[in-house]
């Protein structure tokens, strides 16, 4: 199914609301608040980044409800879309510099061994950035229309 708006692609990367509560909902569970250290604090910096991306496209769907309305619609389109845009591009941006991140920060096998927490840390980073490739899947597989 293709569709007539050029970046609708950018807009499913995006991701569905559920998506964005779920992960942000698992990471403040799984992972919580762990002390910054030398060794975790670029992993703990890329998990911050995806917590306020998420947090930004929920936001922005709640604003999205409220600014919807057919009596809103049309004084507020610019803000909204606005705000589509911002959330939209956060969450793409983060994930794309966790990809780099990730290759750049990772630590020694002898070092990741000896701390769970780490483990914890580094997994849910590839988490992260395996539920976004699958997104960018997905949307591929519906604007081909396979």
């Amino acid at each position: 199914m293709r569709t007539n708006e050029p970046f609708h692609g950018i807009v499913l990367v995006g991701g569905h609301v559920v998506f964005h509560v779920a992960l942000l909902m698992a990471s403040l569970i799984v992972i919580r608040f762990p002390e910054r250290t030398a060794v975790n604090e670029h992993y703990l910096d890329i998990i911050a980044m995806f917590r306020m991306a998420h947090g930004a496209n929920i936001i922005y769907k709640c604003l999205d409800y409220c600014l919807s309305a057919p009596d809103k619609f049309e004084k507020y389109m610019f803000t909204q879309k606005l705000i589509e845009t911002v959330s939209m591009f956060a969450y793409f941006i983060v994930s794309m510099y966790a990809l780099w991140g990730v290759s750049r920060y990772d630590i020694e096998e002898k070092t990741l061994e000896n701390d769970t927490l780490l483990q914890k840390e580094r997994s849910w980073i590839f988490i992260e950035i395996s539920g976004f490739l699958m997104q960018i899947f997905a949307a591929a597989f519906f604007l081909f229309g396979f």
